[in-house]
């Protein structure tokens, strides 16, 4: 098990990024709400094999929920909270982190 973003994903041919952030919400953590966008950027990062690097175009929104969250058994395991302080000892420890979240 690799922890990774709360919900993430790719925009489909002809799909916006904001509607895409909206159907990954759903999909895999079942359920909707504002989003709201805090960055865009264009980054590269390791991929599963380190001597690869992925190039994506990445969108980051927020969203504000208090549940309950209803997770696609396909998509997601379980759902946990991290402040970042924490997600930054769990790199600095080694925890399995989806690349793209280091």
């Amino acid at each position: 098990m690799y922890w990774d973003f709360s919900a993430g994903g790719h925009v489909d041919v002809n799909e916006k990024s904001d509607d895409a952030a909206k159907r990954e919400v759903y999909e895999e953590l079942g359920t909707s709400g504002q989003l709201i966008l805090v960055s865009k950027k264009h980054f590269e990062y390791p991929a599963w094999d380190s001597s690869i690097f992925r190039k994506v175009d990445a969108s980051i929104y927020k969203m504000l929920h208090n549940g309950p969250f209803i997770v696609d058994p396909k998509e997601v395991e379980r759902v946990e909270f991290f402040s970042l302080p924490t997600i930054q000892k769990m790199i600095n420890v080694g925890e399995k982190l989806h690349p793209g979240l280091v």
